[in-house]
């Protein structure tokens, strides 16, 4: 097979519902929307979050989502003595997590594994600055230093400094949530893709 023939059609977002709004000058919520088990890599997000905490920052992380890995999260905030700063949701429902998404800051996803993530993708159509992990799939969809930050998985300190990174430089949230909106609306909108899809499939079978 000649790699070239290839056509590569995003799973993608109905935009239409994603209200952009430029980011707010102060950071003060954390939010992850995401299945609460092992992989999604919350317990090193809690650790990043302890040293934010210790350093006396005031902020808040809201989680939504359950999952296997929920009553043993919820011990280790209250182990790392962060749990009056985060907030388990529970599963929320698409407008939920929309209207979570229009209300937070930062969007935090610490996965180990992950395809293209949809709701990093949500974040971005909204205007919410992105922090995850440097894993295949997510490296499709956030740029490091353009439309978001990477770190490597499981390196707590880096996902701390990623954040206080972020929550220094109002000009690099206010680009890269300009540059996210505009790369799932180019890349990730479900009409755009359907079209290419139906283009590419009357192509093969001319």
């Amino acid at each position: 097979d000649d790699p070239t023939s290839f056509k590569v059609v995003h799973c993608g977002l109905n935009i239409e519902k994603y209200d952009y709004r430029s980011p707010k000058e102060q950071v003060k919520r954390l939010f992850c929307a995401a299945r609460l088990s092992p992989e999604k890599g919350f317990s090193f997000l809690f650790q990043a979050f302890k040293i934010l905490i210790d350093q006396g920052r005031d902020l808040e992380l809201r989680l939504a989502g359950d999952g296997p890995s929920r009553v043993q999260l919820e011990g280790l905030a209250k182990e790392l003595g962060i749990s009056d700063h985060v907030h388990f949701l529970g599963y929320l429902g698409e407008d939920e997590i929309i209207g979570e998404l229009q209300a937070t800051d930062l969007f935090i996803l610490p996965s180990f594994v992950e395809g293209v993530p949809v709701s990093a993708m949500e974040a971005m159509a909204v205007g919410v600055p992105v922090i995850a992990t440097n894993i295949a799939g997510t490296s499709e969809l956030v740029e490091d230093g353009k439309t978001g930050l990477l770190v490597r998985p499981s390196d707590a300190h880096a996902l701390a400094d990623a954040v206080i990174a972020m929550i220094g430089n109002y000009a690099f949230r206010r680009r890269a949530a300009e540059l996210g909106r505009k790369k799932v609306m180019d890349e990730f909108d479900v009409e755009k893709e359907g079209k290419k899809l139906n283009k590419y499939l009357l192509q093969s079978s001319n």
